[in-house]
């Protein structure tokens, strides 16, 4: 999980930096501003999952995580 906006770095940029290193993470990305372009952005970095925070659905979240770990690509 990563937030768009972090203290020095921009959350986009690192799961572009994370996705470069470890193709088969998962990224999740969390944020207060649902822009198109942070979307897109988000999606060619290899975000798997965009959430906005002020909608935040804990069921899908926690369905999200459950997929992940019924069906995991890689063991790290």
């Amino acid at each position: 999980f990563l937030d768009i906006l972090l203290p020095g770095e921009d959350g986009l940029q690192l799961a572009q930096k994370i996705k470069m290193a470890f193709p088969n993470i998962r990224i999740a990305m969390l944020t207060n501003y649902d822009l198109p372009a942070s979307r897109r952005t988000a999606s060619k970095f290899g975000v798997d999952r965009f959430f906005i925070k002020d909608s935040l659905n804990w069921e899908e979240i926690k369905k999200w995580v459950v997929s992940i770990l019924d069906n995991p690509r890689k063991k790290f």
